[in-house]
């Protein structure tokens, strides 16, 4: 038996949708966000947030916040939904309703080139803050938990 749940790639900006088996649950969790240590965070409407509680410690490109939530999360996560006798489920909310809740927060360099002979070292950036909605990726399926591998269908 399986359910739905939303995977986030922080990296590309995407939500997508995997199925993910209800027997292996945690260990394809933990492969689909990259972290042996997938921690739990409870959000509105009866869902979940697995992300890597680690994520937020060493150097990332990105961090990612959720409507209704104080904490930051740093790397791809998952949601899913949760049953009121603490069973994992499908997500109640429709994936395009998540994803509006999303912002995806990273900092963009852009390049500011002095003219002149001597371009390469004097070359500075200016540093500005994008946030954006992740976009809708498609489906996925994960193939093999052993591996922790997915492939893109």
């Amino acid at each position: 038996m399986s359910f739905m749940a939303y995977f986030v790639d922080a990296r590309a900006a995407s939500i997508q949708i995997v199925t993910i088996r209800h027997s292996s649950a945690e260990a394809e969790i933990r492969g689909l966000i990259g972290s042996p240590a997938a921690r739990r965070l409870p959000i509105k409407d009866h869902h979940l947030v697995f992300h890597d509680g680690k994520g937020l410690m060493r150097g990332m490109q990105s961090v990612s916040e959720i409507e209704g939530m104080k904490h930051l999360l740093g790397g791809n996560f998952v949601i899913t939904g949760l049953e009121m006798t603490g069973r994992l489920t499908s997500p109640l909310l429709p994936v395009a309703e998540l994803a509006r809740r999303i912002r995806i927060v990273r900092p963009i360099l852009d390049p500011v080139v002095p003219s002149g002979d001597s371009v390469a070292a004097q070359i500075t950036f200016r540093i500005r803050i994008v946030r954006q909605r992740p976009k809708f990726g498609g489906y996925r399926r994960v193939t093999d938990v052993r591996n922790l591998s997915v492939q893109q269908s």
